[in-house]
């Protein structure tokens, strides 16, 4: 059995990369990859971020010593005032 051809000539070896799929599924996954990578990325830096401001509110009581005040609890959002 002869190799295929295509109708310029170009051989066996461009004729099997043109029918094949791998690089077509390769440049998917990549680019899978990429988005995920940027996610995490996100992810992280906003995890870090609330890290961040939860260490410096922190830092800050434990700067300030014992101040009735100055340590207050945040209020939970989800509360009505009052605690009710």
């Amino acid at each position: 059995m002869a190799p295929k051809t295509d109708a310029r000539g170009a051989g066996p070896v461009l004729t099997s990369v043109a029918e094949g799929e791998d690089g077509v599924t390769a440049v998917e996954y990549a680019l899978m990859v990429a988005i995920i990578a940027v996610l995490l990325v996100g992810a992280f830096y906003a995890l870090f971020n609330n890290v961040l401001d939860r260490y410096s509110s922190v830092a800050t009581c434990v700067d300030s010593g014992p101040l009735p005040g100055a340590c207050a609890p945040e209020p939970d959002p989800g509360t009505p005032p009052g605690g009710g």
